[in-house]
């Protein structure tokens, strides 16, 4: 009833899910017994033994919310009515760990639903380092400008309240070290292959690098099955595709997609 989430051989998190104030069974690949996607649920997350970890949830519009029934004293957390099915960003709950030298990693805890079948999902979405200048500034260029176009200052904000003495941020790296992403298109075979450079769970959305060079969304309805009973893709992964969607200002959309044997 219980999934367990761990990294670096230590429990990040327990997490269970509830209707009616009863936990649900879970089965190994993630499928939750006896719920539907016309039901509402209970999200119930307890943190392991990994320290320098903080739950919260990210609505629709990027804006940071606490957590709707706080922390209780055994470091619980309740996540209470979600009704499914429950679109992105309200299917899920994120789990961020302050690791080794201000490298802050995301983790995202959703419900999936696919079909009539509901999943319970976890996974390392991304991870975001900090760096420091002039000092104890603290500096994180893949949330701020002029390093990004898609700036997320109330997430750098948070960031920086986690790095919460002189001592953490010191141990950061310089900003001079920073070195800005490079897109490198990998050689591929001739026409209709990509290669998938991420995919979130939550969101059934994920991105990948056509044989031609460009970039391409694939929405999870267009995911075939792998062999599992939950549908997804991992980076690195190789897809073939039928045909590549214009959305106006948009990149691509892959249409008729299979899997590649490895």
């Amino acid at each position: 009833m219980t999934n367990v989430m761990t990294v670096d051989d230590k429990v990040l998190a327990r997490v269970s899910v509830a209707s009616n104030g009863r936990k649900l069974a879970i089965e190994p690949d993630g499928l939750v017994l006896a719920a539907k996607p016309s039901m509402s649920v209970s999200l119930i997350i307890r943190r392991g033994d990994v320290e320098r970890v903080s739950v919260i949830k990210v609505d629709a519009q990027k804006r940071l919310g606490a957590v709707p029934d706080g922390e209780d004293d055994m470091g619980c957390y309740l996540f209470h009515n979600i009704a499914l099915p429950a679109q992105y960003a309200d299917n899920h709950v994120r789990i961020i760990r302050r690791s080794h030298q201000g490298l802050m990693e995301f983790y995202e805890v959703a419900l999936v639903c696919q079909g009539q079948r509901v999943f319970l999902t976890q996974q390392c979405a991304h991870n975001v380092q900090c760096y420091r200048q002039d000092g104890y500034e603290v500096v994180i260029p893949r949330l701020s400008k002029p390093y990004t176009e898609t700036p997320w200052p109330e997430m750098c904000d948070y960031l920086r309240m986690m790095l919460r003495t002189r001592l953490d941020i010191g141990k950061l790296p310089y900003i001079g070290e920073y070195q800005p992403p490079v897109n490198e298109v990998k050689p591929l075979p001739p026409t209709h292959y990509a290669d998938v450079t991420w995919y979130n769970l939550a969101h059934k959305l994920g991105k990948a690098i056509t044989c031609t060079g460009d970039e391409a969304f694939i929405l999870g309805q267009d995911v075939p099955q792998n062999g599992t009973r939950l549908r997804f893709l991992t980076a690195g992964q190789r897809v073939h595709f039928e045909h590549m969607v214009p959305q106006g200002e948009r990149p691509y959309r892959l249409r008729g997609i299979q899997l590649v044997a490895a």
